[in-house]
């Protein structure tokens, strides 16, 4: 729930990480919980006009919905993530991803990840860091007072509100958010993270006349 990262991490920060030079561009940006979890949406506006929406998705416990289009277009998300914590400081994290006939499996982000990094060394990775150097960054357990979030963080925050929520409730021997009992409920659960191409707003397209 920190998708300005994108912005100031992957695209200005340390060069374009991204596909796409567009996720350079600020989007206005939503949040909103569902029964579920929480999910956030992005909004940019292409140099054509066109709006470009992307929702990143997170169910609870730690199941993410996250797309990374090559380019801005319209589809589901393909890349699911499963994070289990182990213990205080460590987590398993499994991931499903679909790969449409013909695709490349490996997508220019991937080629990006610390095991597939042309150059690993010291200096670059702190010159042009990415995920792994800024969670690494914070130390074994981020402490935080040391933070100073801004609204920028809304999401982030929310976040934390909903697992300290949850954590209470579980203290109270009540189910936490994500867990479902009615086996007809449970299999199928509905999400809604992906992105779309919008056409131009009439009010853009008459100024442009």
């Amino acid at each position: 729930m920190d998708p300005l990262h994108s912005v100031w991490l992957h695209s200005r920060h340390s060069r374009l990480q991204f596909p796409s030079e567009h996720y350079a561009l600020m989007p206005e940006v939503r949040y909103e919980e569902t029964e579920m979890g929480i999910w956030t949406l992005m909004r940019r506006t292409l140099p054509d006009g066109r709006q470009w929406d992307v929702m990143w998705e997170l169910l609870m416990p730690m199941t993410t919905h996250l797309v990374h289009s090559e380019v801005p277009k319209s589809e589901k998300t393909r890349t699911i993530h499963f994070c289990v914590p182990v213990d205080d400081t460590h987590q398993v994290c499994a991931s499903v991803r679909w790969i449409p006939p013909g695709g490349d499996i490996r997508t220019a982000r991937d080629k990006l990840a610390p095991a597939s990094r042309e150059d690993a060394s010291y200096e670059h990775t702190q010159r042009y860091p990415d995920d792994k150097e800024a969670q690494e960054g914070q130390g074994p357990i981020a402490v935080h007072g040391l933070e100073h979030p801004m609204s920028s963080d809304r999401g982030v925050v929310m976040l934390r509100r909903i697992l300290r929520r949850e954590i209470e409730a579980v203290r109270r021997g009540q189910d936490p958010k994500g867990v479902l009992r009615d086996p007809e409920k449970a299999g199928c659960v509905p999400t809604n993270a992906g992105g779309v191409i919008r056409a131009p707003s009439v009010t853009a397209a008459a100024g442009a006349g």
